[in-house]
């Protein structure tokens, strides 16, 4: 996915290298070491969600969302926001029980328990699969235009 030039280039013309000045390829990933030296993947770092002055990884908010047992999956996006700057939403892909686990109810008591107030979700669309990409990965364009959608509904529902 990386290389240096063409085979055949004038070995003087000048590259766009995307290496910084130590020779490392910036990919935008966050991730952590722990005690022992392994790297645990946060996510990308344009997925991060700022909300009221708060950092949001959206991985964090995912893996809490699947420990609840109506979720099979979630993506987790920030949509716009006129006063947070971003609020944090989340597409779930309900588990075939979702309704039968408690439904939207028993799945937010779920992530009281686990996340801070500002990491919970305060938009929601429950669907029967998420969208995705050629390569396999969540289409988070995709889901975000999901939960933009639904607050449209929303909206125009409570104006009638």
């Amino acid at each position: 996915m990386l290389f240096d030039g063409y085979l055949g280039s004038e070995p003087d013309a000048p590259l766009v290298r995307p290496f910084d000045a130590d020779g490392w390829f910036d990919t935008g990933d966050l991730g952590v070491v722990d005690g022992v030296g392994r790297l645990r993947i946060l996510g990308r770092g344009s997925d991060r969600i700022l909300t009221g002055g708060e950092n949001v990884d959206p991985a964090e908010v995912e893996a809490a969302v699947v420990e609840w047992p109506g979720a099979e999956a979630a993506c987790v996006v920030g949509l716009d926001d006129d006063e947070w700057g971003e609020r944090v939403a989340a597409v779930v892909v309900d588990a075939g029980r979702f309704e039968a686990a408690g439904g939207l109810a028993a799945l937010e008591d779920h992530l009281r328990a686990r996340l801070a107030g500002f990491k919970r979700p305060r938009s929601w669309r429950v669907v029967e699969g998420l969208p995705l990409l050629p390569s396999g990965k969540v289409d988070r364009r995709a889901c975000r235009l999901l939960l933009v959608e639904s607050d449209n509904a929303s909206s125009a529902e409570a104006l009638r």
